[in-house]
């Protein structure tokens, strides 16, 4: 188990996908580490709260060096020795670590880490020796091909051989929003890992969720996790197996919308601020959408990797619900097939139905041709609009890969379809080709299978395409529903509260400017007024301009005491991500992150959770004189430092923002002398300095408002006031919370 360090660096800073990941650092032999962990019983646990467009993860392990294997030894003990753990993770860019504890053993408590800036942070840990001591931090660094590595670092040291630590990461995480749920992502993999778990009796991974939106539903996996759920007082649980691995891939969740019509407000006011989650549809209106002729093309084969009917029949059974939510009884369908050849299951076109549409998906799914029929297809689908003389739409479903290349190819197939057209068509195509196939390069881009000839049919008719192979299995609804339904693109929305106006507001979309009949608009912000809101609606929407307005009142369930300040502490974290560090990184900039950091408690790059605290204390036990920070100014020797203490010193406030009164109690020894009275922090360094010439009093009040002796903010942490006059010294530690 044992490697040189340095080959581990390379491994974990190299490359951005592979930070993620634990080790061990031998104390008194960096280059030494070990990589196994071993769970104590029943701690493992990820608990789930969701509300709204949030849902907050809590990860609590209970941990120590587990046994490892080697050619010799098959379940070696990790060697004997004082321990540095680390963990480095990655999480959804979106999401926002707002605490972390550290069980205190003696107490039987948690200790919840104090966020401070990171300067301090790391110094405190740094300087602490043999009491246990965390530091959470996160990194944004330029990796070598210019893009982010974003990734975060827990430390805990020092943890004996066989010594347990238990601790919990908790983070807020915006919904992915779907056309009928909301999902939740599981990244616990990235903490537990059965490896060598027969070595180790290893324990099951639990899991709780409750969603206060909908507590009586069960969540459902959708990958990953193949687990029961059950209810358990007002959560779900559901656990592991004792030796499953759960360190492959990520879990996904579903849940319900957060309201049945997809149309959400909720709303949160703290003692300066109102704060407002919400997420509307685009009101999309019956009489908004004008019938429609489609003919729904079927040319889907059994797909040349796996053969078997069932891959065939599931793959058409994802149109079920495109067809139905994408259509409405105005519109007129036929459906045509591959069989033998082009195969027509309608003469005419017929009203839409849903029956009609079961039926038909029906008839393709027992109709299995041999080969691909595109180019006959597609021409005959233009030629039954042509001779109808009738507009239309043409739905184009295909898993043939063989008509992309070459170019000469491509446009005899357009020239044959779209330019013989009589009155518009727009074709929506559908590739359902889920290998790679052979790739080739037009014009300095690259191509798989047919998508060059997709690209121009749907670019010239002004339709659109998808490949379904660029999607996770879970997501292809989605993909098939947006390429089909009716959409509102460019979409902005303007939400006006009764008697007021929101501003500073934040979309939750990840981009997203389009949004179909069934896709939901999401955004938190600020507000003054009070709700309803009015929703103003606007984009564009079959090639002219839209624009809905419509009411929306707050949702009747009530916030969690909890979660009330979620929507607060999120839009503090996106505003530091989203407006200050995308600014230039000036001094003034990073000191008010800082101050941001602190009093919401967000992790950012220049902030961080650590234990002790600036109070000295791991958990109830104070830091003994040889865990402090040690002071060490210039020209001050042994012997000053030692010299009896005569003065007395207190300041209040303590902690202080922004200013604190020192006194000094001057003995008599030294009255009437001038004393050099300085501020320095924890690396020694002098910030600020004052000069009092004593005369007869024996009593002073300095004020420090905080600033250097440049006149500029000192950051967040802890100082020390150090008081100098004729060879006596006196020192008190204060702290300074921005």
């Amino acid at each position: 188990m044992r490697k040189q360090f340095v080959f581990i660096l390379v491994i974990l800073f190299s490359v951005s996908n592979c930070l993620a990941g634990f080790m061990a650092k031998n104390l008194a032999d960096r280059y030494n580490y070990w990589q196994i962990l071993k769970f104590s019983k029943f701690k493992f646990q990820t608990n789930i709260k969701i509300q709204g467009l949030f849902y907050e993860t809590s990860i609590t392990m209970r941990v120590r060096l587990g046994k490892g294997y080697n050619w010799r030894v098959n379940c070696e003990e990790p060697p004997e020795g004082s321990w540095e753990f680390i963990w480095n993770f990655v999480l959804p860019n979106e999401s926002v670590i707002t605490d972390c504890k550290m069980l205190d053993d003696e107490s039987n408590e948690y200790v919840t880490a104090q966020m401070i800036d990171l300067s301090t942070a790391e110094s405190i840990y740094d300087t602490t020796l043999s009491v246990p001591h965390l530091l959470l931090r996160e990194y944004r660094n330029r990796n070598s091909w210019g893009g982010l590595d974003h990734f975060y670092q827990l430390k805990i040291s020092p943890v004996g051989t066989s010594e347990e630590k238990e601790i919990t990461i908790t983070y807020l995480t915006p919904c992915r929003m779907f056309w009928d749920v909301r999902r939740i992502g599981v990244h616990s993999y990235q903490f537990y890992s059965s490896r060598y778990a027969r070595c180790n009796n290893d324990v099951p991974a639990e899991f709780k969720v409750i969603d206060y939106d909908h507590p009586d539903k069960a969540p459902r996996v959708i990958n990953d996790m193949p687990y029961l759920w059950t209810k358990n007082g007002n959560y779900w649980y559901a656990k592991t197996s004792p030796y499953s691995d759960i360190s492959s891939s990520n879990s996904i969740l579903r849940v319900e919308k957060e309201t049945a019509n997809g149309n959400f407000l909720q709303t949160f006011a703290d003692n300066s601020h109102r704060f407002y989650q919400l997420s509307v549809l685009p009101h999309i209106q019956y009489s908004d959408r004008p019938g429609r002729h489609i003919i729904v093309a079927f040319d889907v084969t059994k797909d040349r990797y796996d053969n078997s009917a069932a891959n065939r029949e599931n793959l058409i059974d994802l149109f079920k619900y495109p067809l139905s939510l994408a259509t409405t009884d105005k519109d007129s369908l036929a459906f045509v097939t591959s069989s033998f050849s082009v195969k027509w299951l309608d003469k005419q076109f017929l009203q839409r139905d849903i029956a009609t549409i079961e039926q038909r998906l029906q008839s393709v799914k027992e109709t299995v041709p041999k080969l691909n029929t595109l180019p006959f297809m597609l021409k005959q689908a233009v030629q039954f609009l042509n001779d109808r003389d009738l507009p239309g739409e043409i739905w184009f479903i295909s898993n043939s890969q063989d008509h992309g290349y070459p170019t000469e190819t491509v446009m005899d197939i357009v020239r044959q379809t779209y330019f013989v057209v009589r009155r518009p068509i727009i074709f929506r195509i559908i590739d359902v080709n889920y290998a790679w196939s052979s790739s080739y390069w037009i014009k300095n881009k690259r191509y798989w299978g047919n998508e060059y000839l997709y690209e121009n049919l749907s670019r010239l008719s002004k339709g659109s395409m998808v490949l379904l192979l660029k999607y996770n299995h879970y997501d292809r609804v989605n993909a098939i529903i947006d390429c089909l339904a009716p959409t509102v693109s460019s979409v902005e929305i303007n939400p006006m509260p009764q008697g007021g106006l929101a501003y500073s507001r934040i979309p939750l979309n990840f981009g997203r400017q389009n949004f179909n009949v069934t896709s939901r608009y999401y955004e938190i912000g600020l507000f003054d007024g009070t709700a309803p809101f009015q929703i103003n609606y606007f984009g564009n929407f079959l090639d002219g301009l839209y624009s809905k307005s419509f009411s929306l009142e707050e949702s009747e369930n009530p916030v969690p005491e909890e979660f009330k300040e979620r929507v607060k502490t999120f839009w503090y974290a996106q505003y530091i991500i989203n407006q200050l560090l995308a600014q230039p990184q000036s001094y003034e900039t990073i000191k008010y992150i800082e101050q941001l950091s602190i009093e919401n408690r967000v992790l950012t790059p220049y902030s961080g959770f650590v234990i002790p605290g600036t109070d000295g204390y791991v958990g109830f036990k104070k830091l003994a004189a040889k865990d402090s920070v040690l002071i060490q100014e210039e020209n001050m020797t042994e012997s000053e430092i030692s010299v009896p203490q005569e003065f007395e010193l207190s300041a209040y406030p303590n902690p202080f923002n922004p200013k604190t009164i020192i006194s000094i109690k001057v003995p008599d020894n030294v009255a009437g002398r001038p004393m050099d009275i300085k501020i320095i922090n924890t690396m020694g360094q002098t910030i600020r300095s004052f000069e009092s010439k004593q005369t007869d009093g024996y009593k002073i009040d300095i004020t420090w408002n905080g600033n250097d002796d440049a006149g500029l903010q000192a950051a967040s942490g802890i100082y020390f006031v150090v008081i100098k006059s004729g060879g006596i010294i006196k020192s008190m530690k204060i702290t300074l919370l921005r």
